[in-house]
């Protein structure tokens, strides 16, 4: 034998009752059942829930679809690949040397996160020998780079 709680008066009953002695109350077959037959039948969906749920499912998966068609991350925009790494680099390269008396040796840039880089450029001036330089580059949410380098 269990005691169960009154559904009206909230007094406690035996579950072999058929009503409860103090207001007389039927003992229902939810009541005998216990608190997880509540929260189960609360936990049922209704089907706009299922529907309006379907869709929001739906659409996150052409947004992650979409952004990767477009070589960007699932839900963060624009990001550094191969590609764009290396044109960076070239990127770098050519600049550096237009400089007059400057030859550039090695150029090295890595992944800090998803839309930043950080690196050197290598250098040889003619009057003050090898110099390396810092370099950074970063991506906005729309693919756009820019780098410097001190």
């Amino acid at each position: 034998m269990a005691l169960i709680t009154c559904s009206e008066c909230n007094s406690q009953v035996s579950d072999k009752a058929a009503t409860c002695p103090k207001c007389g109350a039927p003992v229902t077959a939810v009541a005998k059942a216990g608190p997880v037959a509540d929260v189960t039948s609360q936990l049922k969906m209704r089907p706009a829930f299922k529907v309006i749920g379907g869709i929001i499912v739906v659409l996150f998966g052409a947004g992650a679809v979409y952004n990767l068609l477009q070589g960007r991350q699932l839900f963060g925009g624009a990001r550094f690949n191969d590609a764009t790494i290396e044109s960076i680099k070239q990127d770098i390269r050519t600049k550096l040397g237009e400089r007059g008396g400057v030859t550039v040796e090695d150029v090295q840039m890595m992944a800090e996160s998803p839309r930043k880089l950080t690196g050197f450029a290598k250098i040889k001036v003619v009057l003050l020998g090898e110099m390396t330089k810092s370099c950074s580059a970063t991506m906005s949410d729309e693919g756009q780079t820019m780098w410097e380098c001190r």
